[in-house]
């Protein structure tokens, strides 16, 4: 039975079906819930159970691989017949060349065990492990809830609406939306800019949030400092001769001129390209059992968490005499943590694997005297084939015998072999 479930056959099987039903599951029309019904049924979740068996055993398998490796080579290497002959003279002079090309080397008997990149061995035991973590992490998600929460701004919510049973629960704190403000990318605005005494059209200008235009007629300069699309305000830094002379506000009610007082100048007719939103945000202030815990920030892909739950900007509305409404939706997933440290291990894992590619070989002595090269792991394919080759020339160049010495009779001849 275990060796059916560690079988690289069933592997493949289970997730062929998986992707065929996958593609089933979101090829059909989409109804209210669908994706959330089908993947969820017993028999996918049944794919998925035996998917994750079918790693456990294959994970156990490489962990008892690992361990018992040094033990099982080295039964290979006293029933190997059937090595690369290698024309070396001692074993000695072998280890310590493999010893030099990064091997670690374990010589029993007539037999030399050489192995490197052993970290990279359990690379494929990270791998399966890292996927059971984080499938462990999908399922203990499940004991995790979303809920959303719309109110205005002010007012204090202690209950949440939840998805999946569908009614308000409570949410355990006190959470008020103090104040919201959402930014938008610089936004091209045309407005017509009149002379406030004769009431004449000077210009109809065409510029962008931050750009400066000029009254030449009445020797100012503006630079529109702020435009809010969903209020509807324009603010004006007016200036002359570089000297800043105050704020004009244009709203869709009037206008507003601070400390400026007239300009002698009047905007009408704003219009503006559609914005795209660039970032929302709402200061909120935490209540626990009616007192103040803490203030907090809340902006778009930067919640604000409490505990286990985690709270997110999702929506706003403008209503008009500065009455904004705003949505938050609330998330707990306490299988989280376990799904990021799945990921992380695995692209540990794939380096490892990567970087540090396992191999083994050995070098036997034969009944007849002769010795020969073993590949025992990470030699199948072509490229393993030429590293080997090569290691093969790097062992019988280390037993040739170095060069006699000459002779100083001054014949200039070599001394015998």
């Amino acid at each position: 039975m275990f060796k059916f479930f560690t079988s690289v056959k069933l592997t493949l099987c289970l997730l062929l079906l998986l992707v065929v039903f996958a593609m089933f599951g979101t090829g059909v029309p989409e109804q209210a819930g669908h994706y959330e019904i089908y993947f969820q049924t017993p028999w996918y979740r049944l794919l998925l159970g035996l998917l994750a068996l079918n790693l456990l055993c294959c994970t156990l398998k490489t962990v008892r691989r690992n361990f018992t490796d040094h033990n099982r080579f080295q039964q290979l290497l006293q029933q190997s017949s059937m090595g690369t002959p290698l024309t070396v003279t001692e074993l000695e002079a072998s280890e310590k060349i493999l010893q030099q090309v990064g091997f670690a080397t374990h010589c029993a008997a007539e037999n030399l065990l050489a192995r490197r990149g052993r970290l990279g061995r359990w690379g494929s035991t990270w791998v399966h492990l890292s996927l059971l973590i984080i499938m462990a992490g999908a399922i203990l998600g499940q004991a995790g809830f979303v809920g959303t929460i719309n109110t205005y701004l002010g007012t204090v919510n202690e209950r949440y609406y939840d998805w999946d049973t569908q009614s308000e629960l409570p949410l355990g704190i006190g959470l008020r939306a103090d104040s919201f403000r959402a930014s938008y990318y610089p936004i091209t605005l045309r407005f017509d800019l009149f002379a406030v005494d004769s009431g004449r059209q000077l210009r109809q200008i065409t510029l962008q949030e931050g750009e400066e235009f000029g009254v030449e007629e009445l020797g100012l300069t503006g630079k529109v400092s702020h435009f809010e699309p969903d209020v509807g305000m324009l603010t004006v830094e007016v200036y002359r001769i570089n000297q800043f002379l105050g704020i004009y506000e244009v709203t869709a009610k009037g206008e507003k001129f601070g400390t400026l007082g007239n300009p002698g100048f009047q905007i009408n007719n704003i219009q503006f390209r559609d914005p795209i939103l660039k970032q929302m945000e709402t200061e909120v202030s935490i209540f626990l059992e009616s007192r103040f815990l803490q203030k907090g920030q809340i902006r778009v892909n930067q919640p604000l968490t409490i505990g286990s739950v985690s709270i997110y900007q999702t929506a706003y509305k403008y209503h008009g005499d500065g009455v904004w409404s705003v949505g938050f939706q609330l998330s707990s997933d306490p299988g989280e943590p376990l799904v990021w440290g799945g990921a992380i291990l695995l692209i540990c894992g794939l380096l490892v694997v990567l970087l540090q590619p396992f191999r083994a070989v050995g070098v036997v002595r034969q009944p007849d005297g002769q010795y020969e090269l073993v590949a025992l792991a990470g030699y199948a394919d072509a490229a393993g084939q030429q590293r080997l080759a090569w290691l093969k020339e790097q062992l019988e160049l280390s037993s040739i015998p170095p060069d006699p010495p000459v002779s100083k009779g001054g014949q200039g001849r070599s001394l015998p072999l």
